[in-house]
């Protein structure tokens, strides 16, 4: 604190700007891995979508196979997330992979 003394402010000053305006960092919440019950809430196209996501598809592959839109791909996407409880693209591959592998076994 003694590098604010050639500035003129004391170091009581400085300390009590410390004190008084402390920095609020605040993080990000870890996505947890959708439960079975809320799998089980997806429509059977939307757990097919799920499905393909998890064995990395892409949206216009899944349309390719699902005989579908892209659009309507995204559509399913979106609801999925919605159901289970995730708000990245990010968060639904990973679910999407972790509920693939685990339905491979």
């Amino acid at each position: 604190m003694d590098r604010y003394a050639s500035m003129g402010i004391s170091n009581d000053a400085v300390a009590g700007i410390a004190v008084r305006n402390p920095v609020k960092r605040h993080r990000k919440k870890k996505a947890r891995p959708p439960a079975i019950d809320a799998v089980e809430k997806l429509s059977e196209n939307e757990r097919a979508v799920f499905q393909l996501i998890g064995w990395c598809k892409t949206r216009p592959q899944i349309a390719r196979i699902m005989n579908m839109a892209p659009t309507t791909v995204g559509t399913y996407r979106i609801r999925i997330k919605k159901k289970l409880g995730l708000t990245s693209q990010n968060q639904l591959l990973c679910a999407a992979i972790r509920g693939a592998s685990d339905h491979s076994q």
